[in-house]
């Protein structure tokens, strides 16, 4: 009986924790790319782009390139960065 009692209590309680998380996953996203480029208009291979404040980011491909999912309903900032080079927040 007891172990009955347990099980639906911690079933009762994943439920709680996790039903959130699920309505926020289904916010609607956007997708932002683009490409990094130094002052010499050579693409940077390796940076980051993120999502200032969070750790939610990507890293550019050989071409510079960068696609990043965002929440569509609120203004992001992003921060670029990159070894030898100073970072970068628009």
């Amino acid at each position: 009986m007891k172990h009955k009692i347990f099980r639906y209590f911690f079933l009762i309680a994943a439920m709680v924790v996790l039903l959130p998380l699920t309505a926020f996953s289904q916010e609607s996203m956007k997708k932002i790319s683009g490409t990094v480029r130094d002052s010499g208009n050579e693409p940077v291979y390796g940076a980051t782009v993120s999502i200032q404040g969070t750790r939610t980011g990507v890293t550019t491909d050989a071409d510079g390139k960068f696609s990043l999912n965002v929440p569509a309903s609120k203004a992001v900032t992003l921060e670029f960065q990159c070894l030898g080079y100073e970072t970068l927040v628009k």
